[in-house]
């Protein structure tokens, strides 16, 4: 194709001939610049690509045969204009029988004028002036180096005028782009430099460009593709062998931390294509409910995916409800009626698998409030509207759905949803019943647990997801970066103490306001500068602003930091302040940012100093402090694969189509809802804290943690004489089959 003319070409050119009038004789083209960014042009280029493709005996019969044979592979029949090739190649001895004009090389032109003409000099090859279009368009680029340089030129020239030497200017300025780029020998060159792993691929725009294809099976292969061309490269060009090539500082290590055993789940790899895959089942879900509108009391007028899956950034996406790690656990499970439970004489805790949150809105109007004025005929139309969605999705899509006070549980494809619904006015009764009459007719407004956590579902988190899953969508490393942090937050027993929400927000800002550098590239130079962000943010006299699509001015970017310093003594430890919602999240307190900054710290003076495959050092934490350590039992803890170090050595991966006859019958009725949020060592944990929560402090892995650290508060110490033993002894008794060991530390106690 190098030397051949005839393949110089496209498919529409090729074809040309067809489209001409019989006995056409004569046909003239001109090239102008119809306009762009500058009134003038520079012509340059041309006099190149005559003298590489155009001049000389460039038509041979071996040309000729070898193009007939291309072309008619392409179209699947002879369509090239074989006699006016031939007649070239007998009349002119294959020479071109060609005029072309232009203006001189280098010549500045203004726009709208006629750059060259070019015509056929014989009447019987009138189609092979625009045959030769696509090769002379090639112009274009020279064109466009040259007037940028140009250009460029005429402000170094400026400036030298008045502050230099304009008699430099010729040796200040250098373009070498038409070398490389954008034209017939940019293809040469890049075959030249990937050999035989180049090929001809046609894109889906249309564009047919030479390219280098790499295999790779998930996201986390196509991260680590740069790798592979790099061994490749240096052993073709440098003759250096792939086993003496060794990578430092890759991601490879950190994707390990968010990978699961691949026996246990071999299509999961870094979690990725779960997320993606679980966003385009809600899109599909919340297709099917609106179709339902016309039969439910009230139509729906928003479905929002509200868990963190939906914004990219769970640290281990939900597994499906049919996922099995052995036989034992399998028979951990029973049935009643409606649902699976787990089986109470059990010492296995059945597989773990997570429901995802699902808000739907109401549309409510006046004329349809009716039912909806006093919170105990909300409670109460909610759990009728509940029964009746689960009833026509499972009459209509033959979903499994049960309803619930608070939630209707659907289960599709094997993946659990738990869809609540939100009514505007239910916040404002709530409140106004806290705060009771005022002046007889008025109502005073108190917030209320209830209440906060109705608002933060319901108007906080929609938002904030919406603005995350952007982010997530514009920067293809944020998911990693986050989950990462995440999963050090909690390797370290404190991400429910700093909250999920924050520590996404946190990663957001590395990658909004990364100047001076670039975003980051990879997870883990986007870890790293999180971890420096905690480790460098004044945290006591600065609010840290979000500005999501640059949706702030810097009036308001300075009435947030006004805001914040006149009310610093009610706001937060750790005050992030997004642009699209402001949360006032209590989490961390000072005590926890402290020691998140001190952690922050070392593991960043330890990845300067250390070879990251060594990493999951940083994901181990330090026990030493602790007043008091509970010791799980691994039996009792179904998301034990997911921790760092996994306790379990042997993991096998078992689908219901692989039970035996007598396993059908424990994996229940078909029409039993799956057990999802069961997780024994997170339920008991979740227990200490509500009832415990004035005596002590827990810390805890949710991610297959089996030690829960604990803190006596010492606030308590000087007002009541608390009976530590008794109080531990209780722990035992409400952990009985999940708790293995009480390590306690009576010196630490004072």
């Amino acid at each position: 194709m190098d030397n051949n003319i005839l393949l110089k070409t496209d498919s529409y050119k090729i074809s040309h001939h067809q489209q001409y009038p019989p006995n056409t004789t004569t046909v003239f083209a001109y090239l102008e610049s119809r306009g762009g960014d500058y009134p003038e042009q520079v012509f340059f280029g041309l006099q190149y690509i005559l003298k590489k493709h155009l001049v000389g005996q460039i038509v041979t019969k071996e040309s000729l045969e070898q193009a007939t044979q291309f072309w008619k592979e392409h179209f699947d029949y002879d369509i090239i204009d074989k006699k006016m090739w031939e007649y070239i190649i007998e009349k002119h001895n294959g020479y071109l029988p060609i005029r072309i004009k232009a203006v001189p090389e280098g010549t500045v032109v203004p726009t709208k004028n006629v750059l060259m003409t070019i015509e056929n000099t014989d009447p019987k090859c009138a189609s092979l002036t625009t045959f030769l279009e696509t090769i002379l368009l090639q112009v274009w680029y020279p064109i466009t180096i040259a007037t940028n340089s140009r250009e460029i030129k005429k402000i170094l020239l400026k400036g030298s005028k008045r502050t230099g030497d304009p008699s430099l200017v010729k040796t200040q300025l250098h373009d070498f782009g038409f070398r490389g780029v954008s034209s017939y020998e940019t293809s040469a060159t890049f075959r030249k430099l990937w050999s035989e792993r180049c090929e001809l691929r046609r894109f889906p725009d249309g564009s047919i460009l030479e390219s280098v294809v790499w295999n790779a099976d998930s996201a986390r292969d196509k991260r680590l593709i740069w790798m592979d061309a790099t061994r490749y490269l240096l052993e073709i060009q440098a003759g250096i062998s792939p086993t003496n090539i060794e990578f430092f500082y890759n991601d490879q290590c950190p994707s390990t931390l968010l990978s699961i055993p691949a026996r246990l789940f071999p299509s999961y790899g870094t979690g990725d294509e779960q997320q993606i895959y679980l966003c385009r089942e809600l899109i599909e879900l919340s297709k099917q409910i609106r179709i339902l509108n016309n039969e439910l009391p009230l139509k729906i007028n928003n479905i929002i995916g509200i868990d963190e899956t939906f914004r990219y950034t769970n640290v281990f996406p939900p597994l499906p409800s049919s996922f099995q790690t052995d036989l034992h656990k399998i028979r951990s499970i029973e049935h009643d009626k409606y649902a699976l439970i787990p089986r109470s004489t059990s010492r296995y805790a059945p597989p773990y698998s997570q429901s995802l949150l699902v808000l739907c809105q109401l549309e409510m109007t006046s004329s349809n409030d009716e039912g909806f004025e006093t919170l105990e005929r909300i409670k109460h139309s909610k759990i009728l509207y509940y029964i009746q969605l689960s009833k026509l999705l499972t009459e209509k899509f033959h979903y499994i759905c049960r309803a619930t006070t608070d939630c209707c549980y659907i289960e599709k494809n094997h993946y659990v949803y738990r869809l609540i619904i939100s009514y505007h006015k239910e916040i404002y009764l709530i409140e106004s019943d806290a705060g009771g009459k005022k002046d007889g007719l008025e109502r005073k407004i108190k917030q209320t647990n209830l209440s906060k956590k109705l608002r933060y579902n319901t108007e906080y988190l929609p938002k904030i997801n919406a603005a995350i899953y952007g982010i997530s969508q514009q920067f293809v490393h944020y998911q990693l970066v986050s989950r990462l942090f995440k999963r050090w937050l909690s390797s370290q027993l404190l991400l429910y103490h700093f909250d999920s929400i924050n520590a996404d927000l946190l990663c957001c800002y590395v990658f909004l306001h990364s100047a001076p550098f670039v975003p980051p590239k990879s997870m883990l130079t986007g870890f790293c500068r999180v971890l420096r962000l905690l480790r460098d943010h004044d945290w006591i006299n600065e609010p840290l602003i979000i500005n999501f699509n640059h949706e702030l001015t810097k009036e308001q970017i300075f009435e947030m930091q006004t805001q914040f310093k006149s009310e610093r003594s009610s706001l937060p430890a750790l005050c992030l302040m997004p642009s699209v919602a402001f949360h006032d999240n209590q989490k961390p307190n000072v005590p926890i940012l402290k020691r998140v900054i001190q952690l922050a710290k070392e593991a960043l003076n330890y990845l300067e100093t250390n070879n990251s495959d060594s990493m999951k050092f940083l994901f181990r934490p330090s026990l030493n402090s602790y007043d008091v350590l509970i010791m799980l039992n691994p039996l009792q803890c179904p998301r034990a694969y997911q921790a760092v170090d996994h306790v379990i050595s042997e993991i096998t991966y078992t689908t219901r189509k692989k039970l035996s006859d007598n396993d059908q019958s424990i994996d229940g009725n078909k029409q039993c809802l799956s057990i999802v949020d069961y997780d024994p060592a997170q339920l008991f944990v979740n227990e200490l804290r509500t009832s415990y929560n004035d005596q002590a402090e827990f810390f805890h892995d949710e991610f297959g943690g089996l030690v829960v650290g604990v803190l006596w508060k010492p606030s308590n110490h000087n007002h009541v004489n608390i009976d530590y033993v008794k109080i531990i002894d209780q722990w035992k008794l409400l952990g009985t089959g999940i708790v293995k060991e009480m390590r306690t530390f009576p010196e630490r106690w004072c």
